[in-house]
């Protein structure tokens, strides 16, 4: 099923679907972790991730420490695989570099050897982890607990004030993200960017056309972000672990790049950033209040004119 409200049913059965459908989606990829065990840890944290983002749209129809357990629980289990996930995007970033000439060859060799050994350890570690089951166990816990979750809906079939809060919360971000050389501000301002655009598509259906446009340069704004970060990975990859295996000039060579890539990437972000955000929190939530409920009453008319026929 599509990650997003239906028109024709309540929030509450909404919510538990899409919740449900999205751990079961976790637990088979991790169920199936094989010789592809990278592509399954991508696919279960992009799974966690939608049902974070889920929490956050009905936080306000939610019980306070009800969210908060919740959403912890799903944090901390997308940070149990997180590691593999760094250490598989180190060997894209100098795959992608080198594919674009930007580092020599010589550079990228000895780069490669050391991300070998690490993402190795790492996926042996995870392996050895997930036969033991806990991470399954975790996640079979938090979808009996969102099966009780009660939401307190108004009138409306949806109600966007969660997607208001959340939308307010990449406002307040979005300027000290920019302001200085805060690695860290930058990166939670993106997460904020990942939950607007998860947010959209949980009611695209309100009018697909407008939350579609949004949706596309919110994730080209993560993507610039995303990159900026993985190039980060990379010089702290440099500079640190693989520094025994890298001369003083290669190193050099590798931070001169990585610091012009990365001014690119921030001024580009900072001028698609301010365009997503010229529209106040509070006026894009009440237009898409409307514009859902335009949607069902539409559906409404278009299954009557069928049955009069």
């Amino acid at each position: 099923m599509a990650y997003r409200f239906k028109l024709n049913e309540p929030m509450k059965r909404g919510f538990q679907r899409i919740a449900a459908e999205q751990i079961d989606r976790a637990v088979a990829h991790l169920e199936a972790l094989d010789n592809t065990a990278v592509t399954a840890i991508h696919e279960t944290r992009k799974c966690l991730k939608r049902t974070r983002a889920l929490l956050r749209f009905c936080r306000p129809n939610m019980e306070g420490e009800r969210f908060k357990l919740l959403n912890t629980q799903l944090r901390d289990i997308g940070r149990s695989l997180s590691e593999t996930r760094d250490a598989n995007v180190l060997n894209q970033t100098i795959d992608g570099l080198a594919h674009a000439g930007r580092l020599k060859p010589a550079v990228v060799a000895r780069l490669q050897a050391a991300t070998a050994l690490a993402q190795d350890a790492t996926e042996r570690q995870l392996l050895d982890a997930t036969a033991n089951r806990e991470i399954l166990a975790r996640l079979a816990s938090v979808r009996d607990e969102i099966s009780t979750v009660e939401l307190e809906v108004g009138t409306s079939s949806i109600d966007t004030s969660g997607l208001a809060r959340s939308l307010h919360v990449c406002h307040a971000a979005f300027e000290p993200a920019f302001d200085g050389a805060d690695a860290l501000a930058i990166h939670e301002w993106r997460k904020s960017v990942q939950t607007h655009w998860r947010h959209l598509q949980l009611i695209k259906l309100a009018w697909p056309a407008y939350c579609e446009a949004r949706i596309d340069e919110a994730r080209s704004i993560s993507a610039l972000i995303g990159e900026l970060r993985d190039l980060g990975l990379l010089m702290d990859f440099a500079s640190g672990p693989a520094s025994t295996k890298l001369t003083p000039t290669m190193i050099a060579s590798i931070t001169a790049l990585v610091g012009s890539r990365q001014a690119d990437l921030k001024r580009e972000a900072k001028l698609r950033g301010g365009r997503l955000l010229r529209e106040r929190a509070n006026g894009v939530s009440r237009r898409l209040q409307d514009y859902w409920d335009a949607a069902v009453e539409l559906k409404r008319m278009r299954s009557g004119s069928k049955n009069d026929a």
